[in-house]
């Protein structure tokens, strides 16, 4: 892959695929495992959001951040980055909420990638 191409990415698992010494399986299973886990985020986002709780959004945010270094998720990252700042802001909640939903909307793309390099994978 040219360098060209990997900056447009918006996930790259091959790091993470040399990572599970090219077990196929493996790394399904922590596709799998990081797929649960965002959403494991977000509906915990969605809960501490409703509950006013801009501390534990953040930290809920921060624990996340690991599991998307892994694809090299740059665009969530950046959004992680964006709502623990917003979390020490006050008034945000409801820029908070619209990050929430543009963080889901973003990792749906994500995703999508993820599969088609799974699918290039299999090839």
């Amino acid at each position: 892959m040219s360098n060209t191409t990997e900056k447009n990415q918006l996930a790259n698992i091959s790091k993470l695929f040399e990572y599970c010494l090219n077990d196929r399986q493996h790394l399904e299973e922590l596709l799998q495992l990081l797929d649960e886990r965002v959403e494991e985020f977000l509906t915990t986002a969605r809960v501490y959001l409703k509950a006013k709780d801009r501390y534990s959004l953040s930290r809920v945010s921060h624990r996340l951040r690991n599991s998307l270094l892994m694809i090299d998720a740059q665009s969530l990252l950046d959004f992680l980055d964006i709502i623990e700042h917003e979390c020490q802001q006050l008034d945000t909640l409801i820029v908070l909420e619209r990050l929430l939903k543009d963080f889901e909307t973003e990792y749906k793309l994500v995703n999508a990638e993820i599969q088609q390099q799974l699918k290039s994978i299999y090839a």
